[in-house]
């Protein structure tokens, strides 16, 4: 390897002049909020603790404000907090799904990332934005993928007419096909899409929430698959997630809908597990969705510019996202730089995961992130009753699903 001084000498000092430049600027920042006593932080997920809490350590020292990270898991405590009107946080880390609604009430306020950032990051910034507006910084996102059990499954089916032909072979060893949480439209979406399907329109304005594609005819022949599934016995009636969990986890199943969080309960289950894309309905392969872990700024922060300034060069940072991805099930790290280095490290230390993510990031990539309307959970909602009902035969398909549109 050819060492060239001159270009080591000026990368040296570009990075010297980087960091007096942040050190400025936080000077600056922490001179114009100089009653700051702490910068607080409600995070959804436990294991963004540990890491969160580092960075909250380095940030007192380079700015003389402490940092705060409290775990706030449950969504009913933040909405209770809210209804309450308690002190808020000043950061708010959460899926992106919940970031629209916040909006609307005014909870979260608009960020303007600075230019470095948004160079910095993947295009992810629909995920967070709402009516025109940036409501908070894409962390990480995962999402649900076809997973199966290589020892059951030799050849990855194409369509869902596959999946039954398989089914037959496996029901002689006592084994499912396939198990999943069908009513949930966030694993069943794939069915709903593959033929042009969706939960509210995506437009240039952000999602149409007036403009419902659930009953449309590329749903309808999604849930015509399904409810055939249901009837062959290809996946068991009434499936939750607990129990289609629990059954590819003992080998049950050949396959499930899950998400990455769940790969290393299934490898500690002895499961040898492949990712592979969602089948085709008709003639077109299923969009799955996704959620995006992000951090937004309260609208009671009275320290938004420390805490824009703390998410862009703290959390954001490789060293918190090397922190966290230590402890965090494999995701797709909207940090560019560290992306690479991530995925370059953990196909030595875990190739099946590293295999298993790069599939999972193709098929993210041609998925969508869930709306982030607050009309969302009705919406499930309604879908679960609606799966529910079309598959037992107690209403039409088009029937079912019209109810359901007809409510939005």
């Amino acid at each position: 390897m050819i060492f060239d001084v001159k270009t080591n000498v000026k990368i040296a000092a570009i990075r010297t002049i980087s960091i007096i430049c942040l050190g400025l600027s936080l000077m600056v920042i922490v001179t114009s909020q100089a009653n700051a006593e702490s910068l607080v932080i409600w995070s959804s997920d436990q294991m963004y603790l540990r890491a969160l809490q580092e960075s909250g350590k380095q940030f007192a020292a380079d700015t003389g404000v402490d940092v705060e990270v409290k775990s706030m898991a449950d969504f009913n405590d933040i909405q209770a907090a809210l209804a309450s009107k308690r002190q808020l946080p000043d950061i708010i880390i959460w899926p992106h799904n919940r970031f629209g609604m916040w909006a609307e009430e005014q909870v979260l306020k608009p960020v303007k990332p600075s230019k470095q950032i948004v160079k910095e990051l993947t295009d992810e910034w629909r995920s967070v934005s709402y009516a025109g507006d940036i409501y908070g910084y894409p962390i990480l996102l995962q999402g649900p993928t076809l997973i199966y059990n290589q020892q059951l499954v030799k050849k990855a089916p194409k369509s869902w007419q596959d999946l039954q032909k398989l089914s037959e072979s496996l029901s002689l060893q006592g084994k499912t096909a396939i198990s999943w949480d069908y009513s949930n439209i966030y694993f069943s979406y794939p069915l709903i899409s593959a033929e042009g399907g969706f939960l509210f329109e995506n437009t240039q304005q952000g999602w149409d929430i007036e403009s419902v594609g659930v009953n449309s005819d590329g749903a309808a022949a999604g849930m015509s698959v399904l409810k055939t599934l249901v009837a062959d016995k290809v996946v068991p009636e009434k499936t939750g997630y607990r129990q289609a969990d629990q059954m590819f986890a003992r080998g049950q199943s050949a396959m499930t809908i899950n998400g990455p969080w769940s790969w290393n309960n299934y490898k500690l289950s002895g499961i040898d597990l492949g990712v592979i894309p969602f089948p085709k309905v008709k003639s077109n392969y299923g969009k799955g969705l996704y959620t995006v872990m992000s951090a937004g700024i309260t609208s009671t922060s009275e320290l938004d510019d420390l805490a824009q300034s703390f998410i862009e060069h703290y959390i954001l940072s490789e060293k918190t996202l090397s922190a966290l991805s230590s402890k965090y099930s494999p995701a797709l790290y909207t940090h560019k730089k560290f992306m690479k280095s991530y995925m370059k490290n953990l196909s030595v230390t875990d190739p099946d995961s590293a295999a298993n993510l790069e599939v999972a990031v193709e098929i993210w990539a041609e998925g969508e992130p869930l709306p982030n309307v607050s009309s969302l959970p009705a919406l499930n909602n309604h879908m679960a009753i609606a799966i529910n009902a079309l598959v037992d035969g107690r209403m039409e398909i088009s029937e079912a699903l019209d109810e359901v549109a007809n409510n939005f």
